[in-house]
């Protein structure tokens, strides 16, 4: 029999009581408003939660209204968790899903020295399901984020999306993984092999340098030309697969009267030599600096072409004067067109400078261009000086 509230001091004005049976609890009894007779409560509890299915810390009650239960649920814990390089910029993430429980995806989180400790501590380098949402499946992602060449340290980490908002696991798993990166140079031809987890490759090619000219006059005042430095040309994020190979030509630099050789990266990059420095045809004059970084030419007082850009003619570009065989000559001079952009390594600021063009001699012979600097060869009175040999230069996880 269930238990009857009774008051036992003065009357009870029941018209002023506002509980119905329906704000009882089932199975007891009460004076309740518009009846002078005990009422018995029809509410109920029928939750059929257990604590599993409550988020682990939150309380309810499920069919006792006395008993206040704590939840024990957390997110589901993904099984497995690896890395590994992708490419010299970019690594892959694999793990595998929870077989059933609550799971939307998973953040990862990274940084350098040591691993992460929280989702907080360190940077988030992804966050989703991946490319597989069955339960008990492999799941993967391939993030290119990072820079080449470092060793990363990973935490991952799980997340449900739910009426609550996002619920988060405490760490599961950790993962290690060091990107790619190199560099090599060609100072001499051959074959360039992909490394592996290699994608992406920067060329640099420098022609070879041009030969300087000589004074072919008889006279005492002798003046030269320098030959041009070789073109430059970039070519930065080539794709590229793990193996492939490049047949790399570097070119030699050019003797007297001859012109720099090629360099190239395949088909895919060449970049052509400077052009030889002319020979001197009369008292004062020098003919054309070469073409290609830059070239120089030289009449007095001209100084050499800043890398890149045309040569110098001098102090004087045309003229008359009698040959040795007193015929009078009109005479034209001007510099060697250069290339028009920078000969720094890679067109960066902060590259290695290449391709300066041969510079004239007053008097003595002149130097050859440096091996390998694609820089033109300066000018002699006897005979010009040789260009110097070109290079070829590929890097990857810059």
């Amino acid at each position: 029999m269930g238990k009857m509230i009774i008051n036992w001091g003065g009357g009870v004005n029941l018209d002023e009581v506002t509980g119905t049976p329906s704000d009882l609890i089932k199975g007891k009894s009460a004076y309740l408003h518009g009846s002078d007779e005990p009422q018995t409560g029809t509410l109920e509890l029928t939750g059929n939660a257990t604590a599993a299915y409550v988020y682990s810390g939150k309380t309810f009650y499920s069919t006792d209204p006395k008993v206040k239960l704590t939840g024990t649920m957390t997110i589901s814990s993904i099984l497995s968790f690896s890395a590994a390089v992708y490419s010299s910029t970019a690594i892959t993430f694999s793990w595998k899903n929870p077989a059933k429980g609550p799971f939307s995806g998973v953040i990862i989180i990274g940084k350098t020295g040591s691993y992460p400790a929280s989702i907080t501590d360190g940077t988030q380098y992804y966050k989703g399901a991946g490319n597989n949402t069955s339960a008990n499946g492999t799941s993967s992602a391939t993030v290119s984020k990072f820079s080449g060449g470092i060793q990363y340290y990973f935490s991952i980490f799980s997340y449900c999306t739910c009426s609550a908002g996002e619920l988060r696991s405490t760490r599961l798993f950790t993962a290690t993984a060091k990107t790619t990166k190199g560099i090599q140079t060609f100072t001499a031809s051959g074959t360039f092999t992909v490394p592996a987890n290699v994608r992406s490759i920067d060329i640099f090619c420098v022609g070879g340098g041009g030969g300087g000219g000589r004074d072919n006059s008889d006279y005492s005042r002798k003046r030269t030309t320098g030959g041009g430095g070789g073109y430059t040309t970039t070519k930065k994020a080539y794709q590229v697969t793990s193996g492939q190979q490049f047949t790399v030509t570097v070119g030699n630099g050019g003797g007297y009267m001859s012109d720099g050789g090629t360099s190239s990266f395949g088909t895919v990059l060449t970049a052509n030599g400077g052009k030889q420095g002319r020979n001197c045809h009369g008292k004062w004059l020098n003919t054309s600096g070469a073409a290609g970084g830059s070239g120089s030419a030289y009449i007095r007082d001209g100084n050499p072409g800043t890398p890149g850009s045309n040569g110098s003619s001098g102090n004087s570009t045309t003229w008359q004067e009698y040959d040795n065989d007193d015929v009078l000559q009109t005479y034209t001079v001007s510099g060697g067109q250069g290339q028009g952009t920078t000969t720094k390594a890679f067109g960066e600021a902060s590259g290695t400078l290449y391709s300066t063009g041969g510079k004239y001699m007053d008097v003595g012979t002149g130097s050859d261009g440096a091996a390998n600097s694609g820089n033109g060869g300066s000018g002699g009175n006897s005979s010009g000086r040789s260009g110097g040999s070109g290079v070829v230069i590929v890097r990857w996880g810059y």
